[in-house]
């Protein structure tokens, strides 16, 4: 995407292909141990020929980063990839695409970036604050997706910006304002630094 213009390629497929063709996202992210073994089906499944650094994939949702002068071409290279009884469909921009809950896109330095995505349907429940359950889980819960929307973010800047969105919607959900300020102050940065740790 951003040198030798490339593009992202995102598919989303329900079959059982995808779970033998993403060994560099899921080993960065640390989901798959036997890299052996996943090198071995990404090489016997891809042909040689498709440009592509980068590929991952979540349950039947695939992404792709694949170099091209076009995003024709791109498009073209990917679309090699076939199996019977299986209908691949690929979405393809060399300026941003959304693959599940992140947004990815090239910055005003040429440079890949990501940050979190909200679907338009996505209601955004959260445990009320006048729930039973214990103010543990509640702050657990809150911490959490601190933690995940970190981890959705390059940017510190993006990372505050959905971080803001985050209290304000637990405070409409009827949590103190000052008890989620008091969350925010004592793991913010916290969340930020340990984003792609495994603890």
């Amino acid at each position: 995407m951003p040198t030798s213009h490339g593009s992202v390629v995102v598919s989303s497929m329900g079959k059982w292909v995808v779970n033998i063709m993403s060994p560099h996202f899921m080993l960065s992210l640390k989901y798959i141990r036997n890299q052996s073994k996943c090198d071995l089906l990404y090489h016997a499944i891809l042909p040689s020929n498709i440009p592509q650094p980068f590929y991952g994939h979540f349950i039947d949702d695939c992404f792709a980063l694949v170099y091209a002068n076009s995003e024709e071409e791109a498009l073209a290279s990917v679309q090699e990839v076939q199996f019977d009884d299986c209908r691949i469909e690929w979405n393809v921009s060399d300026h941003f695409q959304v693959f599940l809950d992140m947004t990815l896109y090239v910055d005003e330095h040429n440079k890949l970036q990501h940050m979190p995505y909200r679907k338009n349907m996505s209601h955004q429940e959260r445990i009320p604050w006048i729930s039973h359950h214990p103010l543990d889980v509640k702050r657990g819960t809150f911490i959490g997706e601190m933690s995940h929307l970190a981890t959705l973010s390059s940017t510190h800047s993006s990372y505050c910006t959905s971080i803001k969105s985050l209290a304000a919607l637990y405070i409409v959900r009827g949590y103190p304002t000052d008890l989620i300020n008091f969350w925010l102050k004592n793991n913010i940065q916290e969340r930020w630094e340990k984003r792609l740790n495994d603890t």
